[in-house]
């Protein structure tokens, strides 16, 4: 009936690549490094969305600190999609967080959605993530939306009790990125740890070049052990990483130096 026509037109553009080569028109320079990143987080999204054939998508406003963020991007890259925001009402989240993502789930024009657990789940420990993601999960499946996941590389690295709910998802589009890189891309929404910079440094090293913790450790003695212990969490959880839903990949261009901003966004 023309469905898979219509569809078929959204591949015209597989995927984004941005040169780090200077521009051969004088005229039109290479806009900034962080507006390329931004552009390639803006039209994977989009893409993603789109091609998944969904109507509507849904996310855990509650999720991680860069769940805002997501929803943010999404209203301002597909203003017109129907995007719902979970509200889980889990043991311990201070009610300032609660009033804060109903706060901004109002101002960008979001369905919002309480999301109250069973009274028999409600013990404050690790399972309480898993349950609120089985519900989202559960109702995304009844209404048809895509739900996505604002879960980053850090998220994945250094938090496993993150892992269940993020298998639960169908998208993870902030994936490949981490605290500090989305906190200086959108400078003003996340505010990241003092010791997230240094932390994020290392992980992008050891998760993306894959090199040794042994020259890294000379030069931050003091942090050895935390380093050895973050690339061994990289190993041995190399296996569930596979498992979970698709994520924008950002890769750095080959033979071009390691940076954390100049990426090919691969679809």
């Amino acid at each position: 009936h023309g469905i898979l026509l219509k569809r078929l037109r959204l591949f015209e553009r597989d995927s984004a690549v941005i040169s780090p080569e200077n521009s051969t028109e004088a005229s039109s320079p290479l806009p900034a490094p962080e507006e390329q990143l931004r552009h390639a987080l803006r039209k994977g999204t989009a893409d993603f969305i789109l091609k998944s054939g969904h109507g509507a998508a849904c996310l855990n406003l509650l999720e991680s600190s860069a769940s805002l963020l997501l929803a943010q991007l999404l209203k301002e890259e597909l203003p017109s999609l129907p995007l719902t925001g979970f509200i889980p009402r889990l043991p311990g989240i201070p009610e300032q967080d609660t009033a804060r993502a109903q706060a901004c789930a109002d101002k960008l024009g979001i369905q919002a959605r309480m999301l109250p657990l069973p009274a028999d789940a409600a013990a404050g420990g690790p399972d309480d993530l898993f349950t609120a993601a089985w519900l989202m999960r559960q109702w995304a499946q009844e209404e048809g939306g895509l739900l996505l996941s604002a879960l980053t590389g850090t998220d994945i690295m250094t938090a496993p009790r993150l892992l269940p709910p993020a298998l639960a998802a169908d998208f993870m589009p902030l994936g490949d990125l981490y605290e500090t890189e989305l906190a200086d891309l959108f400078p003003g929404f996340l505010s990241p740890a003092p010791d997230a910079a240094m932390r994020d440094s290392l992980l992008i090293r050891l998760h993306r070049a894959h090199e040794s913790a042994t020259p890294l450790a000379g030069l931050f003695p003091e942090s050895e052990l935390e380093i050895r212990r973050w690339q061994r969490r990289a190993r041995a959880s190399e296996w569930m990483r596979r498992k979970l839903p698709p994520r924008l990949t950002l890769r750095s261009i080959p033979g071009a130096p390691e940076t954390p901003y100049v990426h090919r966004l691969t679809d």
